[in-house]
């Protein structure tokens, strides 16, 4: 459907099709909703699919999603779990999201990643730490 339409149909019209929409379709409308709805999205999308909407919102380098992201679930990333992708194994998921915003040439989602780490202190010796092993066989 064209924009300019919907522009065009008076402003009752309008009012009555915005209350029918549920709040998974409000969510995806602009940033307001965005923040006030993004929430329940977690509860439409399994554990594996999340984890590759996670990928996917670095890959596109969109740094609001990710700050919304961040503030909801980033201290649980946080943990010391091993998450393994790709035959590394890091030492927890939030290492992996920085390193694969490396990988993918993300550069405002790492610079938001960093930000959050120096805000709640991990970003402290970061160039330190041992962050990525990798599982491949060498002889």
């Amino acid at each position: 459907m064209k924009f300019e339409y919907f522009i065009s149909l008076p402003n009752e019209i309008i009012d009555k099709i915005w209350n029918l929409l549920d709040d998974l379709t409000m969510l995806l409308t602009n940033k307001s909703n965005y923040i006030k709805y993004h929430g329940i999205l977690h509860q439409y999308i399994s554990t594996n699919v999340r984890y590759s909407y996670y990928r996917n919102v670095i890959r596109n380098d969109d740094c609001f999603v990710l700050n919304c992201l961040l503030s909801e679930f980033g201290k649980t990333w946080c943990y010391k779990n091993k998450y393994v992708y790709k035959k590394n194994i890091y030492s927890s998921y939030y290492d992996f999201l920085l390193d694969y915003a490396i990988r993918c040439n993300s550069n405002k989602c790492r610079k938001e990643m960093i930000e959050y780490g120096e805000k709640t202190g991990l970003g402290l010796n970061l160039h330190k730490k041992n962050r990525i092993r990798s599982i491949i066989w060498t002889n």
